[in-house]
């Protein structure tokens, strides 16, 4: 049975409620070694904005919202540093600019 994200987010936020937040995405920043940055070569490897599967994430988020939210941990200056979902937050602010993310602490 499918269940609809703001259904499962809801569930997400009692389980999680002392490390659930919703951050302003300006005050995330991304990882200092992504997986995803760099190619067996060194060379810069991160999905482009324009490669269908990303715009495809970017179509789900505006219909659906963030189906499993980002994982961040908190810095010392009142940052977060992504620890997963680099792609998720890039497609999150293409599809609902301005508006705050579902993060995991």
């Amino acid at each position: 049975m499918w269940h609809s994200p703001t259904r499962y987010l809801a569930g997400f936020r009692e389980m999680t409620a002392d490390r659930f937040i919703e951050l302003d995405p300006e005050r995330i920043r991304p990882p200092k070694h992504n997986s995803r940055k760099e190619d067996d070569d060194g060379d810069e490897a991160e999905t482009p904005d324009d490669e269908p599967s990303f715009l495809q994430m970017v179509r789900s988020i505006k219909r659906r919202g963030l189906l499993q939210p980002i994982s961040v941990r908190q810095l010392p200056d009142k940052y977060y540093e992504i620890v997963f979902g680099t792609r998720r937050l890039r497609a999150w602010k293409a599809a609902r600019p301005g508006q705050k993310i579902p993060c995991v602490i």
